[in-house]
Formats: C-alpha cells, sequence, structure tokens
C-alpha cells in the first residue's frame, strides 16, 4: 500500500504508534474489494472488519483519484482505492488466519476485480502440463533424476504421460535411505510405468562422507555424489536433449539467499558443483566466455560470473525470459537478477524474444 502510495503521487510518513496485531478497521463505503464482508456494526450501524496489522510507517495523503475504503483510530488511511484503474490497497494482511474475512477478500480480488474464472482443479493442471511437455519436448529424450520423494516423482509421472518411452529415470542408492527402500520404491516406480535405472552407490557414498561431521560439507558431498553418479549412468543413454528434476523454490530459496547466509544446502541445488559434465552447457559456456572476452567493457570477477550465468540461462531457457525464471532456473534468488541487472541488458533481453 505504501509503495502505490508514494508511486502514484500519494505521501507516506512514519507513524507516531505501531500497529501491530489484532485491530478493528472501519469500512468506508463498499467497494468491490469488500463487497458483502462486514464481521459486526457499532451501535451507529457503522461496519467493521477484524483483521491482523504490522506496521510503523503508515499512509498520511491518499494519490489523486483513490478514495478511502477502511481506517482505524490510528491509522486514518488504512485501505484506499482507485477503481476505475482497479487499484486496491490495504494497509493490513488479509493473507493471514487472524482476518477473519480475508479470503474472502482476496477471492473479491481474483474474482470480482479482475474477473478470473473459477475453474482450475488438480485434474485440469494435470491436463494442462501434460499438454505443454507434449508440445515442447515431441520426440525428444528426457532423463530424470529420481530420488524417491514427491517432488521428483510427480515430475516422472507427468513426463511418462507425455513422452512415455522417451523418459528415462535414473534413481540412485546413496545408501542412507530407510531398510528395503531402494528396492520397494523401485518396485514402486516400475508398477507406474515409469522407465527406471537403479544404481547402487553406497559404498562410493559411504567412503566420501567417512569421517566428515559438519552437516554443510556432507550436503556438498552427497551433491557432487549425485552428479558423478548421474552424469555416467545418462551418458549411457543416446540422444538425450533435456534434464528434468523435482526441484521446488523453496529447495532454490534454502540453498541460496542474496544475503550470502544459506539456510542448507539442497543437493539439487546448492550441493551441486559448479561445473556439470554436461557437452551442450559447457559449448554454451564457452561461446558466452569468448563473447564476455572481447567486450569493451571490463567486469570484475563477480560481474563477470553473474553475466555468465544470466547469458547461459538466456540460451537454454525456453520462450520468454523473465526474472521469475531466472531466479527459478539460475543458481541466483530472482531479486538478485532484478537489483544487478542494468536497464539496458533487460531491454535487450526484451528484443531477442
Amino acid at each position: 500500500m505504501q509503495t502505490m502510495a508514494e508511486q502514484l503521487g500519494g505521501k507516506v510518513e512514519s507513524g507516531a504508534q505501531r500497529e501491530f496485531g489484532y485491530a478493528e478497521v472501519r469500512e468506508h463505503g463498499h467497494t468491490k474489494l469488500l463487497k458483502n464482508i462486514s464481521d459486526f456494526t457499532d451501535k451507529d450501524g457503522k461496519s467493521y472488519l477484524k483483521v491482523w496489522m504490522s506496521h510503523g510507517d503508515k499512509v498520511t495523503e491518499m494519490p489523486p483519484g483513490f478514495k478511502l475504503m477502511c481506517s482505524t483510530p490510528t491509522c486514518p488511511i488504512a485501505g484506499m482505492a482507485d477503481e476505475e484503474r482497479g487499484f486496491y490497497a490495504v494497509q493490513f494482511h488479509p493473507e493471514v488466519f487472524h482476518s477473519e474475512d480475508g479470503t474472502q477478500m482476496l477471492k473479491n480480488f481474483v474474482v470480482e476485480v479482475c474477473g478470473c474464472r473459477q475453474d482450475w482443479s488438480a485434474a485440469s493442471f494435470i491436463e494442462t502440463t501434460v499438454a505443454q511437455l507434449k508440445e515442447q519436448l515431441g520426440d525428444d529424450k528426457v532423463v530424470l533424476g529420481l530420488s524417491g520423494g514427491v517432488d521428483s516423482s510427480v515430475a516422472a509421472v507427468l513426463l511418462n504421460r507425455a513422452i512415455g518411452k522417451n523418459l528415462t529415470c535414473i534413481f540412485v542408492d546413496h545408501g542412507m535411505l530407510r531398510k528395503d527402500e531402494f528396492k520397494n520404491v523401485l518396485h514402486d516406480y516400475e508398477c507406474l510405468g515409469l522407465n527406471v535405472i537403479g544404481v547402487d552407490a553406497s559404498a562410493k557414498f559411504f567412503a566420501e562422507l567417512a569421517g566428515v561431521t559438519e552437516p554443510e560439507k556432507k550436503r556438498k558431498i552427497i551433491g557432487k555424489g549425485f552428479i558423478d553418479v548421474f552424469d555416467v549412468e545418462a551418458h549411457k543413454i543416446k540422444d538425450v536433449k533435456w534434464l528434468a528434476q523435482g526441484t521446488i523454490y523453496p529447495d532454490c530459496i534454502e540453498s541460496l539467499s542474496i544475503t550470502g547466509t544459506v539456510i542448507k544446502s539442497h543437493h539439487n541445488v546448492g550441493g551441486l558443483p559448479e561445473k556439470m559434465n554436461l557437452n551442450e552447457l559447457d559449448q554454451y559456456l564457452e561461446l558466452i566466455n569468448s563473447v564476455l572476452l572481447k567486450s569493451a567493457v571490463k567486469l570484475n570477477k563477480w560481474r563477470e560470473k553473474f553475466m555468465l550465468e544470466v547469458l547461459l540461462l538466456h540460451l537454454i531457457i525456453p520462450g520468454r525470459i523473465n526474472f521469475l525464471q531466472l531466479g527459478r532456473y539460475g543458481r541466483f534468488g530472482e531479486q538478485r537478477y532484478r537489483t544487478f541487472m542494468p536497464a539496458s541488458t533487460r531491454k535487450w533481453f526484451k528484443h531477442r524474444r
């Protein structure tokens, strides 16, 4: 809300009193956002919402075109709206459990304001994803790293529905699974109709982890071990064009940080070695390095590493590139790409797609 006010001509100032916790917000006229929402009315018939606040600064002057939507005694502008342009802002948190009608408020925004249809279902997601995979992959071959967990298993099943026999899964036993889990999970995968190669590499992992006690170091060793084994097995398969894995965004968040603090490295993100033995990526890196060396702009080591990463992603990510995709597929967080990519580079990427 404060950002919207500041950018559109309003004013934001530090509040004399912070608001944190439960609050009763008075409604001022009904907008589409607050349609059919009221937690209680006072003796004068004024309508109120029970919400959760957490702020120190506050909007003291609304931008032109906005009208007051709600307020509290200590925050006279707790909500504002410009319905002609479809701009709505609240100073409280509708997304949290403590805001009693927060879910309805979000629904009003998505359905009433944005006009979204409520026809999504898990089944439609499967159908859409399989169709997209078929279109993107065609007759290409894909190799997928299976961990035995939910994420990679879901990725495998979706890919199997899309491309069938052109998918090969590699399931590595690092020796730290439960008793008989490797055998049982391998059987389950085969029952799902997946083409799976099971590799017992437990002896390799035990030898490399012997005497290591520091958890983060263990994760790095496991990450490298996975790639070593996976790389050997993957190169036995002919004409593979795609690598698939079950990485989800929380894995990236925990493994990498724009502040330099790592929560814990996941072997499929922060635990991976910087260089993997994938020929296509190596060729791209050689090409990019030669371009950077010929550039008139002198880059420091970190900036050079950053530009290598961005240009490589530009080559391998299909379709239109945005910061969300860079954060998802790259080794840095989304915010770091936003911070360190100059406007000129952004414009170049926009015109390249």
